[in-house]
C-alpha cells in the first residue's frame, strides 16, 4: 500500500504518539512532500505544547521519519497546475504527488 500524507496526518501522529501510526508508517509506503518541514517548522511549538510524549518526543519523530519518503516537489512545474487549484494549494501538491 501506498500513502502520500500530509501534515494533518504527521501532526496527528506527533501529538498522539500513538504506535498505531508507526505500524501503519513501516507496513505502508509513505510518501510526504518536501515542504512538511516547514509546515512542522511553523506549527512546532503548538506540537510540542500538545504532545503526549513529553519524554520520548525526539525518538518518536525520529522513528517515525525513517519510516518516510520525502519527495521533493519541482516547484517550477507545480505553479501552473498551483494557479488551477488556487483554492487549496498544498492538497494540489499532495495531489500530484499522489499521480
Amino acid at each position: 500500500m501506498e500513502i502520500v500524507a500530509d501534515s494533518n496526518i504527521l501532526f496527528s501522529a506527533l501529538i498522539s504518539g500513538k504506535s498505531v501510526y508507526l505500524d501503519i508508517f513501516r507496513i505502508a509506503k509513505v510518501y510526504v512532500p518536501d515542504f512538511i518541514f516547514l509546515e512542522i517548522e511553523k506549527y512546532e511549538k503548538r506540537i510540542i505544547k500538545k504532545t503526549k510524549l513529553k519524554n520520548t518526543f525526539r525518538n518518536f519523530v525520529r522513528d517515525l521519519f525513517t519510516e518516510v519518503t520525502v519527495i521533493p516537489i519541482d516547484y517550477e512545474l507545480t505553479f501552473f497546475f498551483l494557479i488551477w487549484c488556487i483554492r487549496d494549494q498544498s492538497a494540489g501538491l499532495y495531489l500530484i504527488m499522489a499521480l
